[in-house]
């Protein structure tokens, strides 16, 4: 098990706008024609490190991923170009979730250094092919998310139970009958007085 950071150094604004970093199993790729130079920038990939500034999890959750920081080089500040909003990419990382089954993979983005706050980004689950050619057929599971550029990021991926959210319009019968997509032999009645009146009024259920 490697336990020491990985780097890899490119620079924004020409050609090299996909990195692929096989030793930590992610891969980012760059909107190479967001901003007005080219800049520097460095991928730093601590895998597993026990001192990493990793997301806080939960009882149920559980870090499956390695933990990439991406920074530039330069000013905080970048220059983009006047089409152009900001700096987006899509990150992609190696998971070893065991299970998806009622489960799911989500990605998170390091928002404050100093109290080690994250977010959640909108997270698919895709299937990546082998860049080797001696394992060229065989297919990984990846957890790829769309992020923004602020400052230094720092991405991780957690595996957890899912959550099965239910609203009035789409539960069924004449109360609510929730019926997880997952599990089908799971389902949850409410009885039709017990449903307040409120539209928004939802339930969230997670199968463990």
């Amino acid at each position: 098990m490697i336990n020491f950071p990985v780097y890899f150094r490119g620079k924004l604004g020409g050609e090299e706008d996909t990195w692929h970093l096989r030793e930590a199993g992610a891969s980012i790729k760059l909107n190479s024609g967001a901003v007005q130079q080219p800049l520097p920038f460095t991928c730093r990939c601590l895998l597993w490190n026990p001192r990493t500034l990793s997301p806080p999890l939960a009882s149920d959750e559980i870090l499956v991923s390695s933990v990439i920081e991406l920074s530039h080089d330069g000013p905080p500040n970048l220059e983009y170009r006047e089409s152009v909003e900001g700096l987006s990419f899509t990150v992609s990382l190696l998971h070893s979730a065991p299970n998806l089954e009622g489960y799911e993979v989500v990605i998170k983005q390091l928002t404050d250094q100093e109290n080690n706050e994250w977010k959640e980004l909108k997270t698919e689950n895709t299937w990546h092919g082998s860049e080797t050619s001696t394992v060229s057929r065989w297919l990984f599971p990846f957890a790829q998310a769309v992020g923004t550029k602020s400052g230094v990021s720092s991405f991780a991926a957690i595996w957890r139970p899912k959550s099965f959210t239910f609203s009035r319009g789409t539960a069924v019968g004449p109360g609510m009958t929730c019926i997880v997509p997952d599990f089908p032999d799971v389902s949850v009645q409410i009885p039709q007085s017990c449903v307040p009146v409120n539209q928004d009024f939802c339930v969230t259920i997670q199968v463990h």
